[in-house]
């Protein structure tokens, strides 16, 4: 048999597939290199894209954040403060069902915000507080993560100039969410 291609040069896909009967296609080592650099080239050209929309303070810098809170199941959030409008959006998600949510906020804010802290635990999320926190790390399915400057409020998201870029290579996720986790 010979690979897709025609070359012989052949990648062998599954265990046990040196037999014609145990596997049908077989790809090549050419078209397989070629496949995933198009592959890379297209996930390089998206990041840049939604790191270009996070840069930039926008509703759709603050709609995707809300997509990302809206399709995960497992929330981690470290943040300075935040507000009455994303404390409500984490509620929602919650009643919403099937997501499990933990927040951290520095321990002096949290005591400026004990209703916002009190409406969160109320309503299933976990809060716990840091002495001196000032970093903003949002971590979603422990496989994705932003991280930068901006504070988990509209005026953060939406109207602020911020640092934020989302991070999506396994080395990167584990380090935050390992941090997150001390």
């Amino acid at each position: 048999p010979t690979c897709m291609d025609g070359c012989n040069y052949c990648v062998m896909l599954e265990k046990g597939c040196s037999t014609p009967l145990d596997q049908i296609i077989r790809v090549s080592r050419s078209l397989l290199c070629y496949v995933l650099k198009v592959l890379s080239e297209e996930y390089d050209k998206y990041m840049n894209q939604v790191n270009d929309t996070l840069r930039k303070p926008s509703n759709d810098r603050e709609e995707f954040f809300l997509k990302l809170l809206n399709n995960s199941s497992k929330i981690k959030i470290m943040t300075y403060v935040i507000d009455d409008y994303f404390a409500d959006k984490l509620i929602e998600r919650v009643r919403a069902g099937n997501a499990d949510i933990m927040l951290i906020l520095d321990k002096g804010k949290s005591e400026e915000l004990k209703d916002i802290v009190k409406k969160l635990n109320n309503n299933g999320i976990k809060v716990r507080v840091f002495e001196n926190l000032h970093a903003k790390i949002y971590i979603f399915d422990d496989s994705l993560v932003i991280e930068g400057s901006a504070n988990l409020t509209r005026k953060g998201l939406r109207e602020n100039e911020e640092t934020l870029e989302l991070k999506a290579d396994l080395r990167s996720v584990n380090e935050y969410v390992n941090k997150f986790n001390e």
